[in-house]
């Protein structure tokens, strides 16, 4: 790789040289060799061109500077992976990449988050970014809606849950995708498994969790039994076993954030206590729930690295339209299906990620 960019820095200093050397040569030459030389002179755009672009790298590229706020902290497996695939993307091109972490999950005060969004600010101001990339709804809220929107800076944002219409956007500098739970495909998966069709949601009491539980039955029409937001293990555990009784599967949106967690016991107590059929679209959660409909991380992060390349550019965020995810990863946990006596169809089987332990 490096001798192709050294190669590159070579001629693009050798052929202005080159050039005037050849124009010395043609104002003495008649006939064939002037015909040669001139065949040499017009060559010398696609060289120019050739040398400039090494490495597929285009000269507008190179030293831009992009950043992207996280909404969350680094080892939160969503945005984990939405950021490995936007720095897949990013790192490849010479850009000037940095990252500044909200930690919402964890500091989640509106003290805390309004002090964690003007940090995102300064470092707004200081580095100087051509665009902006920004994971999930807290730093839509607080950075882009307060300070930056309809101004000269781009943005791109992923994972904003449901729409971005409460925020004003799409707008002229800012665009990005949406994340939308797949609740037909996963609803189609999970009740021929189910003893009835009485759906209830458990998630966190933020309004993350919030905003899903009402945003499903706005979108799909589909009614929930009984909703439970919790704050902490103690409270998810008596709602989990509440909610056995009262529903037949149980959306389980998520646990980052619940005070006192604990992985192990955790996993210990569903295998112990669960006799409905569960579900999650966080893929974090695959060792707790029967089922998983996973959405992908990965699609956020590619989508909006690729747009803010296209903006790097060129491209106005006004000519990018917003849209939703696609992809959903199925996961089966076998050892909760053991437990329930349930028996997975074999092409289901075939097309999920078998959670074993």
């Amino acid at each position: 790789m490096k001798i192709y960019q050294i190669t590159g820095q070579c001629l693009c200093v050798g052929l202005p040289i080159f050039g005037v050397a050849c124009l010395m040569l043609l104002a003495g030459c008649v006939g064939t060799r002037r015909r040669m030389i001139l065949g040499m002179m017009f060559a010398l755009p696609s060289l120019w061109n050739a040398a400039s672009h090494a490495e597929g790298v285009p000269t507008s590229i190179t030293g831009k500077k992009v950043l992207y706020i996280n909404a969350y902290h680094a080892g939160y497996a969503w945005s984990d992976s939405e950021q490995k695939a936007l720095e897949d993307v990013l790192k490849k091109p010479g850009v000037d990449y940095r990252v500044v972490f909200m930690d919402s999950k964890n500091r989640n005060t509106a003290e805390e988050i309004e002090a964690a969004a003007a940090d995102a600010k300064k470092t707004i101001e200081e580095f100087k970014p051509d665009v902006v990339i920004v994971s999930d709804d807290n730093p839509v809220k607080h950075v882009i809606v307060p300070w930056y929107k309809d101004t000269p800076l781009p943005f791109v944002f992923c994972g904003v849950n449901w729409n971005c219409s409460a925020y004003g956007l799409p707008c002229k500098n800012v665009t990005g995708m949406l994340e939308i739970s797949l609740i037909p495909q996963m609803m189609e998966t999970v009740k021929p498994l189910a003893k009835g069709s009485r759906v209830a949601i458990l998630g966190n009491d933020n309004e993350t969790d919030h905003k899903e539980g009402e945003m499903i039955p706005k979108r799909f029409g589909l009614q929930w039994t009984a909703e439970r937001y919790v704050k902490t293990f103690d409270e998810c555990k008596a709602a989990y076993k509440e909610l056995q009784g009262c529903a037949d599967i149980i959306f389980w949106y998520g646990t980052v954030g619940i005070k006192g967690w604990n992985d192990e016991e955790a996993r210990a107590f569903v295998l112990e206590n669960t006799t409905s059929v569960t579900c999650s679209t966080q893929y974090y959660m695959a060792p707790l729930v029967l089922v998983g409909f996973m959405k992908s991380g990965e699609e956020q992060g590619d989508w909006a690295a690729h747009r803010a390349m296209d903006i790097l550019q060129g491209k106005s965020p006004a000519e990018i339209p917003v849209k939703e995810n696609k992809i959903a990863r199925k996961t089966l946990n076998m050892g909760l299906a053991k437990k329930m006596g349930i028996v997975f169809p074999v092409d289901l089987v075939k097309h999920a990620e078998l959670v074993v332990k």
